[in-house]
């Protein structure tokens, strides 16, 4: 096998790489300013410390800097490529006998490289990121206690089936309701059929039944009704008593987290727990399906800038520039319409987060045939 494919994919790789990291480190630049500008008047009424406001900003970089990814390759991919080509280096390549789609793999693999890193941070580094920027935000910005960060107060929550949840408030750190009554509707929804009422209410142990959870109330007082809605029973337990309980009720109590706060694991599970209580998850199974497609847009656009680069011998490379921009753009757009329509269950979670990727990738593909070809 002859040595010049390797010399020359390591030195295309070598430019686009070095490019990409220029392009991402001017859009951190960007965004941290942006960033600055944005809470600017948040910062300057609140006693937070210059330490912690450049943790803060640091913090939400990781996030803001991945939804630039796409178009950062986009610009990579045309200047290093289409510099090459307007310096009719890849056209000489290319009468070397390496065909432009084998120019193109090396760029390609190593986006395809850099989506699967993108795909690691999102499930690791990035939703933890994205958590501790919101704690920040509240605690140091707006001035919200810890505590309270940790506490969702005046609760009515439906169960699974006809099992109602209302408290005074719980801890999610301790995992413990207060003031709380528990009550099941009988088939007539008018009357109950079942009620607890109780001072307070701990997580002791999960799973200890197929999705049950085992839980402690204190001062508790149960009743049981007829079909009428009338009191047929009660007891009052003076010592703690023990029930079972529908499982992840404490991941359901706590305060909603935001779907970049979690990785696929834990919003698949949180979809799950809000499904099951008849709740309307479009939204949140949208953004699943987003949250695992796109990192596969920096590779669909990638395609493009390519085969927008390759014919910068023979167009101008502003040229290249800015329809590559406007091909972004125009993804990003029908990206978020997707989403949008998604998330108000207007169109299929899965159609709206594959949509755009799908279409992207199919324009790619027609895009670097058509470079070949022209070379």
């Amino acid at each position: 096998m002859s040595v010049l494919p390797k010399i020359v994919d390591r030195y295309i790789v070598r430019e686009f790489l070095i490019t990409l990291a220029g392009v991402l480190g001017v859009c951190a630049v960007l965004l941290l300013i942006a960033k600055v500008f944005e809470d600017f008047d948040d910062m300057l009424d609140s006693p937070i410390s210059f330490a912690d406001a450049v943790k803060y900003f640091l913090l939400t970089l990781p996030f803001r800097l991945l939804e630039v990814v796409p178009l950062a390759t986009v610009l990579a991919v045309i200047f290093s490529i289409g510099t090459l080509a307007r310096n009719r280096e890849m056209l000489a390549i290319t009468a070397g006998g390496q065909s432009p789609y084998r120019s193109a793999a090396p760029v390609l693999f190593s986006v395809l490289l850099m989506t699967f890193l993108i795909l690691f941070l999102n499930e690791t580094a990035i939703p933890y990121c994205q958590e501790r920027a919101e704690f920040y935000r509240q605690v140091f910005v707006k001035g919200e206690s810890e505590l309270s960060l940790a506490r969702r107060r005046h609760i009515f929550d439906k169960g699974i089936g006809r099992t109602f949840f209302l408290m005074e408030e719980f801890d999610a750190k301790r995992n413990r309701m207060y003031e709380v009554l528990i009550f099941e509707e009988s088939e007539n929804p008018a009357f109950w059929r079942y009620s607890l009422l109780a001072a307070s209410a701990q997580l002791v142990r999960e799973n200890v039944e197929p999705d049950r959870d085992l839980w402690v109330f204190e001062r508790a007082v149960e009743h049981y009704y007829d079909s009428r809605g009338r009191p047929t029973s009660a007891t009052v337990h003076t010592e703690p008593v023990e029930r079972l309980l529908e499982a992840d009720l404490d991941q359901y109590l706590q305060n909603r987290k935001e779907a970049p706060e979690m990785n696929l694991r834990e919003l698949g599970r949180y979809i799950h727990t809000l499904r099951i209580r008849g709740e309307d998850v479009s939204a949140y199974v949208t953004d699943w399906y987003a949250k695992l497609l796109f990192p596969f847009a920096p590779f669909a656009l990638g395609m493009i800038a390519f085969a927008l680069a390759m014919r910068a011998h023979i167009a101008s490379l502003p040229m290249a520039f800015g329809k590559g921009i406007f091909l972004t753009m125009l993804f990003y757009g029908i990206a978020a319409l997707g989403q949008t329509l998604g998330h108000i269950g207007v169109a299929p979670p899965l159609l709206a987060a594959l949509g755009p990727v799908g279409l992207f990738m199919i324009i790619g593909v027609r895009m670097l045939r058509r470079s070949g070809f022209a070379m």
